[in-house]
């Protein structure tokens, strides 16, 4: 068994990677991020107004919500001519891990 200096030092080497599973863990911390999530899993992508349209959240919750899922690396944009595009960042580890865990209780 180590010990609690043993754990420590492994644990201030893996920082960075505590910093960015914080950062995922809050840009999903509300009912409507994960409604949007919940949508992101059904569809390949969808724009923002569509995204508010069929959610229970304000347009400029909505706005604000995708911010700092896109900048958690949850989800990731492409522009058409006319909107922006929303979907999953599924490339990324962590978000395969919540889509896994959301896509199980969500059957």
């Amino acid at each position: 068994m180590k010990n609690l200096t043993e754990i420590q030092n492994e644990m201030f080497q893996k920082e960075d990677i505590l910093i960015q599973m914080a950062d995922v863990f809050g840009a999903l911390a509300s009912d409507c991020r994960l409604e949007i999530i919940y949508l992101l899993l059904r569809v390949d992508s969808l724009g923002s107004g569509e995204i508010g349209r069929l959610t229970n959240c304000s347009p400029s919750q909505v706005s604000q919500y995708l911010s700092k899922m896109y900048d958690a690396g949850i989800v990731k944009k492409s522009r058409t001519w006319r909107e922006v595009q929303y979907s999953l960042n599924e490339s990324d580890p962590f978000v395969q891990g919540i889509v896994s865990i959301l896509s199980a209780f969500m059957k």
